[in-house]
C-alpha cells in the first residue's frame, strides 16, 4: 500500500533549530512539570544550556554572518553589555554577582537573534500550533481549577501553575493569543466565530482568575490591531462584540470578588505607593522611592549600582548584601525597579530603547509590505505591551519572558526568508541571515 509523503512528514531540523524551539517551548511546559509531574527544579535552567549553546554558535561560527537589518539589534546588545561591564568596573562586588546579572538580563537578546538566525516558517507555524492547543487545554485546566478545586486568583493559573505569580505567565500567553487571533480576523485570515470564541475564552478566565491587568491589556491590543489593519464593517462589529465580552466578564469579576472593575478603580489600584506591605515599593511609586532613600547621589541615578549587585537566587552565593538588607522593599517584583537600581536611569532607558527599535523596524516591515504583515503587526503590539509590563511586572526577567522576545523576531525571521526567496534561494541556510 502506498502512503502519500505528505502526510506523514516530519520536518528535519539542524540541532541548533531543536535547540532554538526549546528556548520557546519549555517555559510553557516548565510550571506544569515542575508542580504537576514534580520534576526537580533544575531542569529549568535547561533554558539556560539551550540558549548559551545557541549564543556560543552564533559568537564563533564564522559561516554566520549578520546583515544590516540586524546590526542594529547586534549593535544595541553590545554596547548595552559595555555599558553594564564598565559601570561594574566602578561598583565591583563579585564577579559571580555580575555574571548571575547578565543571565538574569541579557539571556533574551541572544535569544531574540538566535530566534532570527536560526528559525523558519516551519518552525513558528509550528509552534503557533502547540499555543493553540495549549489554549485550550489552559482553558479547561482554569475551569477545572475553579469550579472543582476552588483556587482563585494567583493560584488559578492553569497549565502555568497553582502558585502565586501564576497569573504573570497567564497573563503574557494571552497577550499573544490575543493579539494573534484578533489579528487574524482583522486581516482577514480568521472567522468571526474563532476569534470570538477565543477572546471570550480569554475574558472568563481572567475574570475567574482576578487577572485585572489583562482587561487593560485586552483593550490595548484591540486598540494597536485596530489602527495596524484596514477599515471595515466586520472590524467594527468585532469591536463592538469585544466590548460586550469585556463588559460581561467585568460584571462577573465584579460578582465573585466584589470589587469595582472600572477605569478609576484601575487607575487607583495600579497607583498604589505601596504593593503588598507598608514597607515596600508601588509600581510607579518604586523609582521615585529609590531615589528617595538609595539613588542620592548623581552618579548612583545616573548609573546604578552595578548589574547583579542587587539580584538575588536560590543560591546562597548568589544573594546580594543589598538584597538581603533590602528584600521588604519588593523591588524585584518590578522591572524598571531592578533595571533603575542596577544600572540607573541610562541602563533603564537604554533597556526600554530595545522595544523602541523593534516597533521601528517592525512599523518600517508593514510600511513596505515586506515579511509577514501579521508578524510585524504583532511585534509592533508586543514592543508596546512590553515597555508597560516593564513598569507592571517582573515577568519579563523570568523564564517566561522568552515568549516577547520570539513575537519580536518574528518580523525579520519571515523577511529573511521573503529575502531569499527573490534571490532566488531552493532553500535557507540555518546559520545565515540575509535581511
Amino acid at each position: 500500500m502506498l502512503i502519500d509523503k505528505r502526510f506523514i512528514y516530519i520536518k528535519k531540523r539542524t540541532p541548533l533549530q531543536w535547540i532554538t524551539v526549546f528556548i520557546v517551548v519549555m517555559p510553557l511546559f516548565l510550571q506544569a512539570l515542575l508542580q504537576l509531574f514534580r520534576f526537580p527544579s533544575v531542569i529549568k535552567y535547561t533554558i539556560d544550556v539551550a540558549w548559551i549553546t545557541a549564543a556560543l554558535s552564533m559568537i564563533f561560527v564564522r559561516r554566520i554572518r549578520l546583515n544590516r537589518k540586524l546590526v542594529p539589534f547586534a549593535v544595541f546588545i553590545t554596547l548595552f553589555a559595555c555599558y553594564c561591564l564598565m559601570v561594574y568596573l566602578f561598583r565591583y562586588q563579585s564577579i559571580l554577582y555580575f555574571l548571575w546579572g547578565f543571565r538574569n538580563n541579557f539571556r533574551y537578546y541572544f535569544a531574540f537573534l538566535a530566534f532570527v538566525i536560526f528559525l523558519d516558517r516551519d518552525d513558528i507555524d509550528a509552534i503557533f500550533k502547540l499555543v493553540d492547543v495549549l489554549f485550550v487545554v489552559n482553558f479547561f485546566v482554569s475551569l477545572y481549577q475553579f469550579f472543582v478545586l476552588n483556587l482563585k486568583q494567583d493560584y488559578c493559573g492553569g497549565i502555568f501553575g497553582a502558585e502565586t505569580g501564576s497569573n504573570a505567565t497567564t497573563l503574557l500567553f494571552f497577550a499573544i493569543v490575543s493579539a494573534k487571533t484578533l489579528l487574524c480576523y482583522m486581516n482577514g485570515n480568521e472567522k468571526v466565530i474563532t476569534c470570538g470564541v477565543k477572546c471570550a475564552a480569554m475574558l472568563l478566565v481572567a475574570a475567574l482568575a482576578e487577572l485585572k491587568f489583562f482587561f487593560v491589556t485586552f483593550v490595548i491590543i484591540l486598540i494597536l490591531a485596530s489602527l495596524l489593519t484596514r477599515f471595515s464593517m466586520k472590524k467594527l462589529a468585532l469591536v463592538i462584540i469585544s466590548v460586550v465580552f469585556i463588559s460581561m466578564a467585568g460584571s462577573l469579576y465584579q460578582m465573585l470578588f466584589e470589587t469595582e472593575l472600572s477605569i478609576s478603580s484601575l487607575i487607583e489600584h495600579f497607583s498604589y505607593d505601596h504593593y503588598a506591605t507598608a514597607e515596600d515599593v508601588g509600581r510607579f511609586s518604586a523609582i521615585p522611592k529609590i531615589l528617595e532613600s538609595i539613588h542620592r547621589d548623581w552618579f548612583s541615578r545616573l548609573f546604578g549600582l552595578g548589574l547583579g549587585n542587587c539580584d538575588t537566587a536560590s543560591f546562597a552565593i548568589f544573594n546580594t548584601p543589598f538584597f538581603q538588607s533590602h528584600r521588604h522593599m519588593n523591588y524585584l517584583w518590578f522591572s524598571s525597579a531592578s533595571w533603575f537600581l542596577e544600572t540607573g536611569f541610562v541602563g533603564l532607558l537604554s533597556y526600554l530603547a530595545f522595544y523602541v527599535i523593534c516597533y521601528i523596524k517592525s512599523k518600517k516591515l508593514i510600511k513596505h509590505t515586506s515579511g509577514d504583515l501579521l508578524y510585524a503587526q504583532m511585534a509592533v503590539i508586543m514592543s508596546v505591551l512590553c515597555i508597560l509590563l516593564t513598569f507592571y511586572n517582573s515577568s519579563l526577567r523570568t523564564d517566561i519572558g522568552f515568549l516577547p522576545f520570539f513575537i519580536l523576531a518574528l518580523p525579520f525571521v519571515a523577511n529573511k526568508e521573503n529575502v531569499c526567496q527573490k534571490k532566488g534561494a531552493t532553500y535557507m541556510p540555518t546559520n545565515v541571515v540575509d535581511i
